[in-house]
């Protein structure tokens, strides 16, 4: 009994080492793309980042944060474009650039999936909204 305990305690241990080893890469490769969001930036050279498997990086993000990889990217890359877009005075096509987006159109369309406005529009609502 006390052999298949102390099995049983490794197991959990080995498992509650996996499950921080998990949090660990989750957390290297958010705080990469919050620094090189600007870059080309693939599952590939992520996975390569913590020398995982791409499908195996995608599926521990997943798990730890409810979100797809890509996702997640695009996500932080329109919240700092909506940033730029309130606080500077960037043309919108730099703006794009400055996020990581080389296709402007791209750059539009993905823009106004996720916030509900074209770029331009954006920029008008908020620098109207903080005027007021």
């Amino acid at each position: 009994m006390q052999q298949y305990a102390g099995k049983l305690c490794g197991r959990a241990l080995d498992y509650l080492n996996q499950i921080d080893k998990e949090k660990t890469i989750v957390y290297t490769v958010k705080k990469y793309i919050s620094k090189h969001y600007a870059e080309e930036l693939t599952r590939d050279s992520l996975a390569q980042l913590v020398y995982l498997n791409p499908d195996y990086l995608s599926r521990i993000f997943r798990m730890e944060t409810g979100d797809s990889l890509s996702n997640y990217l695009i996500r932080f890359r329109i919240g700092r474009a909506q940033e730029l877009l309130i606080n500077t005075d960037l043309p919108i096509h730099q703006v794009a650039s400055a996020v990581g987006y080389t296709n402007f159109s791209y750059f539009a369309k993905i823009f106004r999936k996720y916030v509900q406005y074209n770029p331009n529009e954006y920029r008008k609502k908020m620098t109207n909204n903080t005027n007021h």
